[in-house]
């Protein structure tokens, strides 16, 4: 752990589930807060990506039960803990979601569901 979860800020990692260590972050900057475009990894050989994405800020939900069900629809799989360190008074509340891929382009897009200009973190093992 203590990763920089972005390459334009301080903030780290502090907690992931078990099995995603030892993967790849895709390392992006902050201000790259939208779900990767199809076509922008290549996955080498078939893999799991894990998905990390802000359920709650300020105490107020930026996910709920709803998205969540759309997301299991969607193949995605609760992943375990995550967590981050956070500007004072943010309370940032993560959630972690995994699938298995194929090897070859990556296309990860969602159906069913947006998550807005929710911050978005991945991780490809």
């Amino acid at each position: 752990m203590g990763t920089p979860a972005w390459s334009d800020r301080d903030y780290l990692i502090s907690q992931l589930p078990e099995d995603s260590i030892g993967g790849t972050l895709v390392w992006r900057s902050s201000e790259e807060k939208s779900w990767l475009t199809a076509g922008t990894i290549k996955a080498l050989k078939d893999c799991t990506v894990y998905v990390f994405t802000l359920k709650a800020i300020y105490g107020k939900e930026t996910i709920g039960e709803a998205t969540l069900t759309k997301l299991e629809r969607e193949g995605w799989e609760d992943a375990g803990e995550v967590a981050t360190s956070f500007p004072n008074g943010e309370d940032w509340q993560w959630i972690s979601l995994k699938k298995t891929i194929k090897a070859g382009d990556v296309n990860l897009q969602l159906s069913t569901v947006s998550l807005g200009k929710n911050s978005v973190l991945f991780i490809f093992k």
